[in-house]
Formats: structure tokens, C-alpha cells, sequence
């Protein structure tokens, strides 16, 4: 974007004069002979002080500079689209990060309540083999449901660690010095109203951009005539 309105700045200058000048000293030392001289003779050096300006301006009958600079401005224009493109991007991503996480945040909940449950039904299944109500492979189910509804809490909690670190490094933080803490998500109504104007493309960042491309190759256009 800096370098697309630098552009502009540039293009720009030509709508106006431009003026040059120079001021310098030149050590010189001529020789005997062109001062009709004989060989031998000193002649001293001098020294000559110039000083020069030059005035230069386009007179934009046909538009050619103003077209330029229409092409430059749009070309800046288009840089400010394509920026807000990727941070409508960046914005995206973080969001779509965030509800992750926090749908994570939900599934361990679940899981945390499963194990729970699971730890009171060992209980009781162990109570009931002791005495002699059921056989010892209803005991073995138990205990497996339950290593499995540990593990399936483990997995959440690293994909958890793992979405967490991805939303660090989204918005720009070390990943060691970025935690969130577990809030689940909580259910939320939103009305989104049955029709959408379609003015609401000229707002897309990337729509912007192309229209604004177009300008720039329209004003080069001019400049080509």
C-alpha cells in the first residue's frame, strides 16, 4: 500500500513544473602553448564557479498525465482493497479458530461427565460382582468403557492444546504466553433476514479490488492515446 501510494505521489508530479538546478566549482589549468607561451612557463590554475537552472512542464493537452494519475490512484486504491481482502481473511481464520476451540471446550465437558459416569458404573458394576450378582466380564466392559471415554477426553484435550496454539499464532502471540480458558459455547438465536441487497458485493474486499483494476487498465487506456 506504501509503495502503490508513493506511486501515486510520483504520478502526480508531473501535473506540476519541474526545476532543476547546479552550483559548482571546476579546477582548471591551461597550458602554456594555448596561452601562446613558450614551454616552462607557470601558468597558475583558476578556478571557475558555474551555476545552471533548467524549467521543464508538460502542458497535459491530451491528458496523458492526468490519466496517469487517474491509473495511479485507482492502482492505490486497489492495493487498499487487496489489504482489507486479507485481513477480512485474517479475521476469518481467527473466528473460525475461536469457535473451534470453543466447541472443544464443549466436548470435554461432555467427555469430563462421561468418565464420571463411567467411574460411578465401574463402582457399581464391581459392588454387584463382589457380590456374586454378575460374572467378571461385565466387570472387564466396565472398565474398558471407561479407558476408552478417558482417552476419547484426552484426544479432545489435545486438539484443544493444538487449536489453541493455531489462534496464538493467528493473532501474532507465542504460543508458550497465549492461553484461553475453557468456556463452553452457549446457544444463541440469530435472525438473519430472508433477502440481501446485492449491494452488499460492492462491500467484498476482493469485488473492490477487481473493479478498481478495471479503472486503472481504462485510465492506461488514455495514456496509450
Amino acid at each position: 500500500v506504501k509503495e502503490s501510494r508513493a506511486i501515486q505521489q510520483t504520478a502526480r508530479s508531473g501535473l506540476f513544473p519541474s526545476i532543476d538546478a547546479g552550483f559548482g566549482p571546476t579546477r582548471e589549468k591551461v597550458s602554456p602553448a594555448s596561452l601562446l607561451e613558450p614551454d616552462g612557463v607557470n601558468v597558475p590554475s583558476q578556478t571557475l564557479w558555474r551555476a545552471q537552472a533548467t524549467a521543464s512542464y508538460e502542458v497535459d493537452l491530451f491528458g496523458r498525465v492526468s490519466d496517469s494519475v487517474k491509473a495511479a490512484s485507482a492502482d492505490a486504491e486497489q492495493s487498499e482493497a487487496l489489504l482489507r481482502s486479507v485481513q477480512l481473511a485474517l479475521q476469518a481464520d481467527v473466528a473460525q479458530n475461536y469457535f473451534n476451540l470453543r466447541e472443544l471446550d464443549s466436548e470435554l465437558e461432555v467427555y469430563t461427565r462421561t468418565v464420571a459416569l463411567r467411574e460411578q458404573t465401574l463402582e457399581l458394576v464391581q459392588h454387584r460382582f463382589n457380590e456374586g450378582d454378575i460374572s467378571e466380564l461385565d466387570v472387564a466392559r466396565a472398565k474398558s468403557e471407561l479407558a476408552t471415554a478417558r482417552s476419547d477426553a484426552m484426544t479432545a484435550q489435545r486438539l484443544r492444546a493444538s487449536s489453541e496454539h493455531s489462534l496464538a499464532v493467528l493473532l501474532g502471540r507465542a504460543p508458550a504466553q497465549f492461553s484461553m480458558a475453557v468456556s463452553p459455547l452457549v446457544p444463541v438465536q440469530i435472525r438473519i433476514p430472508p433477502g440481501l441487497p446485492s449491494s452488499l458485493l460492492e462491500r467484498r474486499p476482493d469485488i473492490a479490488a477487481a473493479e478498481r483494476a478495471m479503472a486503472a487498465a481504462n485510465a492506461r487506456i488514455g495514456v496509450a492515446k
